[in-house]
């Protein structure tokens, strides 16, 4: 891999997070300081099934194995399924069902494109414990799911969660944007 190669987000408000923070902030906008090869296809408010009408917009020319593609998603998906009002937290079925169907995904992703296929962990959004239990089974899935499929994982539950790197409640802010785009770039490059 080098810098005439392409970096590709997919996803969610992860790597989409104009909403959140300036323009000049974002994840994308930060990552292009490091690799000018960045494109962008998240979404933010993305769910599991978007992924399908996402890689369409990468151009074919681009899904090749010189091509890395980053890919953020599940967080949505948790949020919408699991609610303070139905009590019901601590149901590891619902998250087994959804981790089932972003597998069936991902796997057709794989097969679908030619490119390097990482995929990122879920962090922990700082005030919403009630969330930590289902994240830490979302991450043990994704660890089980890629080590069977030998896809490498960025761990963003460690980078984003190490120090205050939000701009509210929810999603990463300018400094965590920073982090982020250069940890995808040391995996890009494997440093």
């Amino acid at each position: 891999f080098n810098k005439k190669n392409h970096i590709v987000l997919m996803g969610d408000s992860m790597f989409d997070n104009k909403n959140y923070v300036y323009y000049n902030e974002t994840v994308s906008k930060h990552l292009m300081e490091y690799h000018y090869n960045t494109i962008n296809v998240a979404k933010d408010g993305a769910v599991i099934s978007d992924l399908k009408k996402k890689l369409k917009k990468i151009p074919k020319k681009m899904q090749n194995k010189d091509n890395l593609l980053f890919i953020s998603i599940g967080g949505n998906n948790i949020l919408n399924a699991y609610s303070l009002k139905e009590d019901n937290f601590g149901d590891v079925t619902i998250i087994k069902d959804i981790f089932d169907h972003y597998k069936t995904i991902i796997d057709k992703i794989i097969l679908t494109t030619k490119m390097s296929v990482i995929l990122l962990d879920l962090y922990y959004p700082p005030k919403k414990e009630e969330y930590f239990k289902l994240i830490d089974w979302w991450n043990m899935y994704l660890k089980q799911f890629a080590n069977e499929r030998n896809l490498p994982i960025l761990e963003v539950s460690e980078i984003l969660n190490k120090g205050d790197n939000f701009v509210n409640d929810i999603e990463p802010s300018n400094k965590g944007g920073k982090i982020l785009s250069k940890a995808i770039y040391e995996k890009a490059y494997n440093k």
